[in-house]
C-alpha cells in the first residue's frame, strides 16, 4: 500500500489532475472541482421548493409527480457541462457519487421532501453500459443513497432500444426517439411505493416521460425525481 501510494503521488506530480470544470487549477481533494468553480456551482434553489419549481413545470400535464428537482442549471457552456462530461466520457466516476451525495443532502435537509421507498436510477442500453464501463446514473443514485439510506433498483427497469443520441433534438423528435425504450421486468416490486426516478441531466424530460410509461401497470406507484441538472438555454 505504501508503494501504491508513493506511486500515485509520484504520477500527480508528472500528470496533476486538473479541475474537471475549468481544466486549468487543481481540484479541491475528492470533489474534482477547484475552489473558484466550487463556488460558482450554480445550484438551483428545487429542494427548498420541490413541488413548485421550473421543472415540476415542465411536467405539468405530462407526468405526475409527488416532488422534482435539478440540483444545478445547466447550461450549453460551463462548469456543470463541463462535468457531467467528466462523469460520462472521461471516466471520472467518481464525480457521480459525489454529485449524489450533495443531492441526498440537500433532500435531508429540506423538510419538504418525503423520501422514497426506492431510488431506480434512468438506465443505459447494455451496448452503452459495455462500451463505457458504467451507468452514470447508478452511480448518482449510489451516492444518493448514502445519505438517506433508501434501496437502490437497478435491475428493474432496463434499456430495450440503443437509442440515437439526443443532443440536438426538439421536444418532439426526443419523444419519438424515446417512446417504448425502456421496460420493466417485475411490476408488482413497485405496487403502492413512493420511487425517486434519477437521471444526469433533464432537457426537454422525454427521457423521465418514457421511463414513468413503462411504470404503467404498478398499482398506486408515485414518482419523485431528481436530477444533477437541469438545462437552461
Amino acid at each position: 500500500m505504501i508503494i501504491k501510494d508513493y506511486l500515485l503521488d509520484a504520477l500527480n506530480l508528472l500528470y496533476p489532475e486538473l479541475c474537471v470544470a475549468c481544466r486549468k487549477e487543481n481540484p479541491i481533494q475528492n470533489a474534482h472541482l477547484c475552489v473558484h468553480c466550487l463556488s460558482q456551482f450554480p445550484e438551483t434553489d428545487h429542494y427548498d421548493y420541490p413541488s413548485e419549481n421550473e421543472m415540476m413545470d415542465r411536467f405539468v400535464g405530462r407526468v405526475p409527480l409527488r416532488f422534482a428537482a435539478g440540483l444545478a442549471y445547466n447550461y450549453s457552456e460551463g462548469i456543470v457541462q463541463n462535468i457531467l462530461h467528466g462523469l460520462k466520457y472521461q471516466r471520472k466516476q467518481d464525480i457521480g457519487i459525489v454529485l449524489g451525495r450533495r443531492i441526498g443532502e440537500r433532500l435531508m435537509e429540506s423538510n419538504q421532501w418525503e423520501l422514497p421507498d426506492f431510488i431506480v436510477p434512468v438506465p443505459i442500453h447494455i451496448i452503452k453500459k459495455r462500451k463505457r464501463g458504467y451507468n452514470q446514473c447508478s452511480l448518482i443514485a449510489n451516492g444518493i443513497n448514502e445519505v438517506i439510506k433508501r434501496k437502490v433498483v437497478s435491475d428493474q427497469l432496463i434499456k430495450t432500444k440503443n437509442n440515437d443520441s439526443q443532443t440536438g433534438m426538439g421536444r418532439s423528435d426526443r419523444v419519438e426517439n424515446i417512446l417504448n425504450s425502456f421496460h420493466l421486468r417485475d411490476s408488482s416490486k413497485f405496487n403502492s411505493k413512493h420511487v425517486l426516478l434519477v437521471d444526469d441531466v433533464m432537457t426537454t424530460g422525454a427521457t423521465l416521460e418514457a421511463c414513468y410509461l413503462a411504470f404503467k401497470d404498478v398499482v398506486d406507484v408515485q414518482f419523485s425525481v431528481a436530477t444533477v441538472a437541469i438545462s437552461k438555454s
